[in-house]
């Protein structure tokens, strides 16, 4: 089932993306694809796959 991302932003290092998905729940798979453009320009893309046990409280 497709979730929207509602929210990126870019951590002070420069390097970590931080997503807000309103609707994302525990789940034993999940796969994120993105499409960047890197600092000097160039398409940067890929898929990674992971696991969400848990989520924080709100």
């Amino acid at each position: 089932m497709p979730l929207m991302v509602s929210e990126a932003s870019l951590g002070l290092d420069g390097k970590t993306v931080r997503l807000t998905i309103p609707d994302l729940a525990p789940t034993w798979g999940m796969e994120v694809k993105y499409r960047l453009k890197g600092a000097d320009g160039r398409a940067v893309s890929g898929t990674v796959h992971n696991t969400v046990h848990a989520l924080p409280e709100k």
